[in-house]
Formats: structure tokens, sequence, C-alpha cells
């Protein structure tokens, strides 16, 4: 049934007014917010509709109601204002990062930290992607007679380190031939097409120096297979805490954010190429039951980066907490593609 616009103008100001308060609602509220004059009793009598429908809900036997997750899905989609963000406040959230670029992943912890500063919110990202992304740098650096640490850049900004150890000594001649065979068959090679069999192939070339140099190659397969997976970055996840509806559920949030791989399925079970927003069984998460996330992408020139994104309360303020987002994230990216340009 298709919401007229009082109904429509009664859910808005009620969300709104829950956002802010956290507590249900009364019809007397909604009345003397309203732009025309309208009575109590008429809001209550829509107030009533709206919750027959799936709307709001009456957490208490208080007249007050209280938005469900039907009505918050509506209101994101159709009803809540978008925000733009003024040059003041566009100054004071980069007067949050360090003026200097620095290592790419320091700025990616640097962002996410200051978005879950602004919105108190849990916040995160995924390192960015290696699709289309290439091998930039890979040195092999001597660091003991049976020890070389590999050391792997991408043209996504993404550093990766590993420690090999092997079974026989190392030479110094096999360090400069190891490295001048790095560079000539993996610096530019796009890191799609890097598998165990293009190893393998590349180890045979190795002639006199394969049965040594062989498990580094592999060692360079499984550093690769690191960047390709990605990680995720989580700062503010305390600031969920507040809202926990008890110490279990404390403890199940706390567990959630522990288990890197799901905070990664849960940023990508939002394909859309904007701003999405999930709540609560949406998310697919019995830990966020009542919560939302929003989740937006950033891009590093004309590459896509990764996904970033706030978890929050359900009854977080979306408009705020979505320009923050969407900012950010375009920040982000810009000094992250900067960055880059100066490696």
């Amino acid at each position: 049934m298709e919401l007229d616009a009082r109904k429509r103008n009664i859910l808005t100001r009620l969300i709104e007014s829950y956002i802010r308060t956290g507590e249900p609602v009364g019809s007397k509220a909604i009345a003397d917010k309203l732009d025309t004059q309208v009575s109590s009793a008429t809001v209550r009598n829509e107030m009533a509709a709206l919750t027959e429908m799936g709307y709001l809900e009456q957490p208490h036997t208080s007249a007050g109601r209280a938005p469900s997750q039907k009505g918050y899905r509506f209101y994101i989609d159709h009803l809540m204002p978008k925000k733009a963000l003024t040059a003041e406040e566009k100054q004071r959230l980069r007067s949050l990062l360090p003026p200097t670029i620095r290592d790419p992943f320091e700025i990616i912890e640097d962002a996410v930290q200051a978005l879950a500063t602004v919105t108190n919110c849990a916040c995160l990202t995924t390192t960015p992607t290696p699709q289309f992304a290439h091998i930039r740098r890979i040195e092999a650096v001597f660091a003991g007679r049976k020890t070389i640490v590999l050391i792997l850049i991408t043209s996504a900004g993404v550093v990766k380190n590993k420690i090999c150890r092997l079974d026989f000594d190392i030479t110094l001649e096999d360090m400069e031939v190891l490295n001048r065979f790095l560079n000539e068959h993996f610096v530019n090679l796009p890191l799609e097409q890097i598998n165990p069999a293009l190893v393998q192939t590349m180890a045979a070339k190795l002639s006199a120096h394969s049965l040594v140099l062989t498990p580094v190659l592999m060692s360079v397969y499984e550093l690769y297979r690191e960047v390709f997976e990605g990680a995720v970055v989580v700062e503010g996840s305390s600031n969920l805490l507040s809202h926990a509806q008890s110490g279990a559920h404390a403890y199940k949030l706390m567990n959630l954010f522990a288990r890197r791989e799901r905070l990664a399925h849960l940023l990508e079970q939002s394909d859309a190429p904007t701003t999405s927003v999930l709540i609560g069984s949406e998310l697919g998460a019995p830990e966020l039951t009542g919560a939302s996330l929003i989740v937006t992408r950033y891009r590093i020139g004309q590459i896509i980066g990764g996904k970033m994104g706030i978890i929050g309360p359900a009854r977080l303020d979306y408009p705020n907490a979505i320009a923050y987002l969407e900012y950010f994230a375009g920040l982000m990216g810009s000094i992250l593609e900067n960055a880059m340009d100066e490696e």
C-alpha cells in the first residue's frame, strides 16, 4: 500500500526524532513538529495505521512508537534528505588526517580512525583490491645464510613482506641472480596472471640456480596470495559496546570484530556501484540485529580501490553518516593516488 503525503511526513518526523533521542515518540510530539495543523488524535490514528502496515513498532505499553526495520528501509530509500557538507565541515574533517603523505597502509588506518571518531561508530575498509593491479616493485633482501626477506609493492599501493627460510645456504651470487630474475619476470606483471603453473615455468628458467631459488619463487606466490586476498582495517569497534543489549551481546560483537573474514564478507555483500545501506536482518549476522551497515567504494584514480563502511545502531543519523563516509572515501582515495604517484 502506497503511503500518502501525511503518512510519509509523520514517518519522517518520527524517525528523525527517534534517531536523536532513542525514545519512543508520541502523537503530540509529532503533531507539534508537523508543518500543517493536524490534531494529536489524527496523528495517533495515522501512527496506528503505520504500525499495522509494519513501518512502526510499539516497544512498550505506552503510546509511543519506534521505527521498525521496514520503517527505516522506507525512510532511507524514499524520505531521507541528502546532506551536503559545507566547506568548513570538509576542512574540519580533512584536518583529522596527517598533512604529509606516508605509507599507504598508514593512510588507510588514519582515515578509518578519523571516520570512527566523527561518527562514534565502528568503521572498516578493505585495503586496495588488486584487480587490474600489477607488481610495481619486488626485491629480495639477504637476511642470513638461509634467510631472505621478500618485499612486494603493487600499483594499488599495497606493500607486503615475507620471510623466506631455506634449507640451503644462499650465496651473494644467488641473490644477484634472484633479484635480476625477479625484476625481469615479475615487475609490471598483472597480479591476476600469477598462478602456481606460471611460477613453476619460471623456476625452470633458473637452470643451475633452480634447486636453491625455486622455494623462493613459491614464497613469492604465497606473498601474492596474501596481497590478492587483501585485508580489512577496523577502528572504533568498542563504540558499538554502548549499544549492546547485554553482556552476552557485547561478547558476540567483539568476537565478530576479531574475525576479519566475516567483516570482509559483510562489506562484499553490497555490490551496488554507489553508497548502500543494509539494516538488521539484511546483514545476515545475528550479532548485528538492531544495527546497520553503510558501504561505499573508494577509487584510486580510475581503479576501484576497495570498500569502506560504517557499522552503527539502526537509529544512526544516516544523512550525516553517509556524507562523512563518502567524503572520507574520496579523500582517502585521493591521498592514496598522490602517495603512489610520489613512489
